[in-house]
């Protein structure tokens, strides 16, 4: 049961909840009906998605050891315990998100597949040497963010539909910067860690403060998630509008929430702060926009 246990802290499964949205997000854009969720090559989708997420936050797990002691104590022990069994359960999440990518390039979904295969090596480039990415200054986000929060979207997606109208990719461009807002929240808050362990991040280069100034004008870009989205839809649903405007004040809102993080004195102290906050603003932001595209299948 303990194995468990730690399998889920390394997993980040807390976080993992709140990412069925950016699983679903693509298939339900690209849908006629809901039944179309339910079809084989979604699910297989979705089952990458999540193998992937999780081999990337196993990964980051196993060569964080060192900064997690300092600061993450509760990884650092779930790591710690697990021991050699994490390389083996890594190792199976490699095969399976290999098989499942190929599989995917074999039914024809050659788009989904390859981002597939494209996202596993950002997991692994992210975190592991040689490349380890996440100590190399401003492109240390990159790998997370477009692995998360690009190629889903657009992976899933294509596996109903190779159809990508422009509105489509202003959606995406709003989205990767609503989630990227609250993503430097989280790379501001292990600003002094990081410095002492020698990985240099994005905040490490420009400052905790600055990374949540970025923050804060990302998220305000990413007000056009929503926006974009309801016109990609053109569905005049009173629920579709609803969940739009929701999403609009959730954006907003948490846009103001970091910006005032962003005018405290000690932005580290603030960023660890706001860090607590970052599962809550994942599910109002994100799961307003995926209600809006379900509720336009009805």
């Amino acid at each position: 049961m303990q194995s468990l246990r730690d399998f889920l802290t390394v997993s980040r499964a807390r976080i993992q909840a709140v990412s069925l949205a950016s699983a679903l997000l693509g298939p339900s854009m690209a849908a006629s009906a809901l039944s179309d969720l339910l079809r084989t090559d979604v699910l297989l989708f979705i089952a990458l998605f999540y193998i992937t997420v999780t081999f990337s936050c196993n990964i980051n797990c196993r060569y964080d050891m060192d900064v997690d002691r300092l600061y993450k104590k509760d990884l650092y022990f779930a790591t710690k315990r697990l021991g050699k069994r994490l390389d083996a359960i890594m190792a199976v999440e490699l095969v399976l998100g290999v098989a499942i990518s190929l599989l995917l390039i074999v039914r024809g979904k050659w788009i989904a597949g390859g981002l597939g295969l494209l996202g596993i090596f950002l997991a692994y480039s992210y975190s592991a040497p040689p490349l380890r990415v996440k100590k190399r200054g401003v492109l240390s986000p990159l790998p997370v963010m477009v692995g998360v929060y690009v190629l889903p979207i657009i992976a899933g997606y294509s596996v109903l539909s190779t159809d990508f109208p422009v509105m489509f990719w202003l959606f995406l461009t709003g989205y990767f910067f609503l989630n990227l807002g609250i993503n430097m929240v989280n790379i501001a808050e292990d600003t002094d860690v990081d410095e002492r362990m020698g990985i240099e991040t994005l905040a490490v280069r420009i400052g905790a403060k600055r990374t949540l100034k970025i923050a804060a004008l990302s998220q305000a870009i990413g007000i056009l998630a929503p926006v974009s989205l309801l016109i990609f839809l053109n569905d005049n649903c009173l629920l579709v509008m609803a969940f739009c405007l929701l999403a609009l004040f959730k954006a907003i809102q948490v846009f103001h929430e970091i910006f005032m993080l962003s005018k405290e004195e000690d932005a580290v102290s603030a960023a660890k702060k706001g860090g607590k906050r970052l599962p809550s603003w994942f599910v109002t932001t994100r799961y307003p926009l995926l209600f809006m595209a379900l509720f336009a299948l009805l």
